[in-house]
């Protein structure tokens, strides 16, 4: 009987330790993506020394110009978010958060409603998404260029316009978007 409470023991350190070797969820910030920021390489094995229990791959994006890479960061089969490179490949530039675990610094993560980041009806800086992005919208956070949402509802975006302000409270984030490029302040 006295090796049952020995064995729990045991399974227990070891479910501490494989918590303890995970970092928490990264924060989105006006200056980085948890420990990601413009000064961070763009480098699998950099990437992944900085968020260690996540896997991260470079992988070929379908976004950029045929060829170029992307770094994936995934937790089990759930993307966290992908990162795109600076335009001379060096460092990171941008981050897409594709989970919604992740969040911002205020609290707003994929699933928020648009009621909930903004108290205007209408914010300044919404612009109508286009081409394969038509029907949703892209909002920059309040005070911040760097941190952009996409946001989608019903009904969507007619094309290249945003909907008006009695539709938006009810739009919710589908992804968001951290630009380091500090051209876009």
């Amino acid at each position: 009987m006295r090796l049952i409470p020995a064995v729990v023991t045991v399974f227990a350190s070891v479910l501490l330790l494989g918590a303890c070797s995970k970092s928490s969820e990264p924060v989105v910030t006006r200056d980085s993506v948890g420990p990601i920021s413009v000064k961070t390489p763009f480098d699998v094995a950099a990437i992944a020394k900085l968020l260690p229990g996540y896997k991260v791959d470079a992988t070929v994006s379908s976004a950029l110009e045929p060829g170029a890479h992307i770094i994936r960061v995934t937790d089990g089969d759930r993307t966290l978010f992908e990162l795109y490179p600076s335009g001379d490949g060096a460092h990171v530039e941008s981050v897409l958060i594709l989970s919604d675990t992740v969040r911002d610094d205020t609290g707003i993560h994929i699933g928020s409603y648009f009621r909930d980041i903004f108290t205007a009806t209408k914010p300044s800086g919404c612009m109508a998404g286009a081409m394969e992005k038509r029907g949703r919208i892209y909002c920059p956070q309040p005070g911040s260029n760097r941190i952009i949402y996409e946001l989608q509802g019903i009904p969507p975006a007619p094309d290249g316009q945003v909907p008006p302000p009695e539709v938006l409270p009810d739009w919710h984030v589908t992804a968001i978007l951290w630009d380091g490029d500090d051209s876009s302040q």
